[in-house]
Parts: structure tokens; C-alpha cells; sequence
């Protein structure tokens, strides 16, 4: 059973989401430049941009919402999930099941029509 992280300062979440944040985008950008129109971190969010095989375009927000201690995502084809540190694995708190690296993955693999893999990011 996955239990919550032992609530931290705010100092201590915000370091740990700035570095979760950067290290994915390394990793999406590295793999799959070629992919995204847009991939930013601004003001504690990171922004990814990218166009599917249609033309269309895919906006996925991800923000720290510090007052709860969990990422917020936005995502075209989920809707809006929240994910709390669990065993230092991002995991949504609707279903214990769902991590937010692997989603993420799904949902970009759907898009650019090829499998997307992120590697353990904390």
C-alpha cells in the first residue's frame, strides 16, 4: 500500500517540483524534440506544447499547487488530475494505480504515434 510522503515545507516541495519538472523536460526533449511545438517551465508550471498528425494542436499544463503539496495536470484527454507524492512516486489521488510519468506517456504516445517511455523521474 502506498503511503503519503511526510508532509514537507514549502521550500522542500518546491525544489522537489522544480527538479521533477526540469527533469522531464530533459528527458521529452532529448527523445522527441522534433515533436513539440513548445516545451517551458515558467512560475512554478511546465507547459508542453505539440501537434498530432492532424495539424492539431495538444496543450498540457502541468502546476505545483502548493497549498495541497501536488502537481495539477490539464491534459486534453484526462481532464484535470491531481497526483500527491506517494513513496516518491507522483501518484494520482483518484486512483493509486495512475502515476503521473506513465500517464503522461500514454497520453504523448496517443499524439505523436510513437511510444513514449520516461524513465523514473523524482
Amino acid at each position: 500500500m502506498l503511503k503519503p510522503v511526510t508532509p514537507i515545507d514549502i521550500s522542500l516541495f518546491e525544489k522537489i517540483t522544480s527538479s521533477f519538472f526540469e527533469q522531464l523536460m530533459d528527458q521529452l526533449e532529448v527523445q522527441f524534440s522534433e515533436n513539440f511545438d513548445e516545451i517551458e517551465i515558467e512560475n512554478g508550471a511546465l507547459r508542453i506544447v505539440l501537434r498530432g498528425p492532424n495539424t492539431k494542436e495538444y496543450t498540457f499544463l502541468v502546476t505545483r499547487h502548493t497549498p495541497t503539496r501536488q502537481l495539477w495536470y490539464a491534459s486534453p484527454f484526462s481532464g484535470a488530475t491531481h497526483f500527491m507524492l506517494m513513496d516518491s512516486i507522483w501518484t494520482s489521488t483518484q486512483d493509486a494505480h495512475v502515476t503521473f510519468p506513465k500517464l503522461l506517456a500514454v497520453e504523448l504516445t496517443l499524439i505523436i504515434c510513437q511510444e513514449v517511455t520516461l524513465l523514473h523521474v523524482s
